[in-house]
């Protein structure tokens, strides 16, 4: 506990290191359409690289959004969570530390903890910060923090990265922590969290979905296939007769994805998957493979 960093945990970032980032980048834009699923994948090739032992992922609102606000509506440890995704958090040790987290989290209003209170200070857009950027080490292992509420959920040093999703007023967070007794995170792990946040932030609303953003991953098995046909250019009896069912129950299919999709039309839902995935097409490199 607040020991010297053993080997593994010393130096600057790898060459391989970098590549696992952009590969970590790319594995999640294949999730990207499920933001449940590309941010659990993210938490868990986080807490490898890094490596960590636990990690939460969770997008909110604006934090200086919701401090001129007073916090007000804001329940205790959750600004503005999406009432379809709450944070995603893994790698406890066990159930009883995975609760005396998620009780800390319910309990402790925001606004009167160091880490967001620093983050609030940042004018950046991104910030990321380490558990020694916000406490020393006497006043962390002295704190209620530490020995009342991290240490109960087998938890110690932290890294804590806030990183605004562009056009938005809205942001991602990521914290990755270590276990109790474990060595702290170094200059490394504090680059590679930011480097992979930011990479993985100027994605969201584009290739990879946004939490309050409509995407095919909540679509039905059926629905999804009308979509793929309708985006093929498909008519509604070109696909009855693909899927094996009635004219009717296809515009029922097609009706539900254009509610679900908040358009009125073909060409709308064209435009809607066109403006998504724009940033992923302008991403290709031309001649990476020469």
């Amino acid at each position: 506990m607040g020991g010297q960093a053993s080997p593994k945990y010393q130096g600057r970032a790898s060459r391989r290191d970098l590549r696992r980032v952009y590969a970590l980048v790319e594995e999640c834009r294949s999730l990207g359409d499920d933001a449940y699923s590309w941010r659990t994948r993210a938490m868990e090739l986080l807490i490898e690289l890094l490596p960590a032992q636990v990690a939460i992922g969770n997008e909110i609102a604006d934090l200086r959004d919701l401090a001129e606000k007073g916090w007000e509506g804001v329940p205790p440890g959750a600004p503005a969570r999406s009432n379809r995704t709450g944070p995603i958090r893994i790698g406890f040790a066990g159930r009883a530390e995975r609760d005396a987290w998620e009780t800390y989290a319910e309990e402790t209003p925001v606004r009167r903890t160091p880490e967001f209170t620093t983050l609030l200070k940042a004018s950046a857009p991104s910030v990321t910060r380490s558990r020694r950027q916000i406490w020393d080490d006497a006043s962390w292992y002295r704190s209620h923090a530490f020995n009342e509420r991290h240490k109960l959920a087998g938890i110690d040093d932290y890294i804590i990265s806030i990183c605004r999703i562009p056009g938005t007023r809205r942001s991602s967070s990521i914290w990755m922590h270590r276990a109790t007794g474990d060595a702290p995170f170094g200059r490394r792990e504090w680059y590679l969290l930011d480097l992979a946040h930011r990479e993985l932030a100027r994605h969201i609303g584009g290739p990879i979905a946004s939490t309050l953003q409509p995407t095919p991953a909540t679509l039905t098995k059926r629905q999804n296939e009308a979509l793929e046909m309708l985006l093929a250019g498909m008519t509604e009896k070109q696909a009855a007769a693909s899927m094996g069912i009635s004219v009717p129950t296809v515009h029922e299919y097609v009706q539900a994805i254009y509610k679900h999709f908040g358009v009125h039309s073909r060409g709308e839902l064209a435009a809607h998957f066109i403006r998504r995935y724009r940033g992923a097409m302008n991403d290709v490199r031309v001649g990476e493979d020469e």
